[in-house]
């Protein structure tokens, strides 16, 4: 995944070789919720061990 643009307070990813695009939420020094996360590695079809 590389960092394609930001909008905001979120991060757009786009993965060069399928084009699909993720949206992470970026909210200052806040932590990412546990099933956000979880939502965003499945989307990136990443394993919870491989982050």
């Amino acid at each position: 995944m590389v960092l394609a643009r930001m909008n905001g307070s979120h991060h757009i990813l786009v993965n060069p070789n399928n084009l699909k695009t993720i949206s992470v939420p970026i909210h200052g020094g806040q932590e990412i919720r546990t099933g956000t996360a979880r939502n965003i590695l499945k989307a990136a079809h990443i394993s919870e061990g491989e982050k």
